[in-house]
């Protein structure tokens, strides 16, 4: 982001590498300007989520459904959702938002196969199924498109 925007990387970025010191003060200015936005509550959920408070990430979920749109970034956000939950190591609603990131745009496996945040689950006989169907579709894609002229 510097190089082309002339400003440090954002808030999502810290998130992503779990650097809760420098995503606060990002987090409490996106709040300051928005709180309602509801982009900004899923990145105060995943805040909350990584500083291990489960129960006050989970309580910004419904008023986010409340406001989210099912525009382009829809998957992105259920996404973000699922590894809220993840996190927690709710295994049956992280499966249940994975499987609408998949069917709403986002169905990528190696996302899935490496995100950290997903790691809680990952036993959890829902999500090997969830990827093993992942797999298959990962593989289906690859073959398609490989032979593709």
């Amino acid at each position: 982001e510097q190089r082309f925007f002339n400003r440090g990387p954002g808030l999502k970025y810290y998130l992503d590498k779990n650097m809760l010191s420098d995503a606060q003060p990002l987090l409490e200015q996106a709040l300051a300007k928005d709180p309602n936005d509801p982009l900004v509550r899923l990145r105060k959920a995943l805040f909350l989520a990584l500083k291990g408070n489960f129960h006050a990430a989970e309580a910004e979920i419904p008023g986010i459904l409340e406001n989210i749109s099912k525009d382009r970034s829809y998957h992105h956000q259920t996404y973000e959702i699922a590894r809220v939950y993840a996190l927690a190591g709710k295994s049956d609603e992280a499966v249940k938002w994975l499987r609408e990131t998949a069917a709403t745009g986002l169905p990528c496996y190696p996302l899935f196969e490496r995100d950290a945040y997903l790691n809680r689950i990952r036993q959890a006989p829902e999500f090997i199924q969830f990827m093993a169907e992942m797999k298959a579709l990962n593989e289906r894609y690859r073959s398609e498109f490989e032979q593709a002229p």
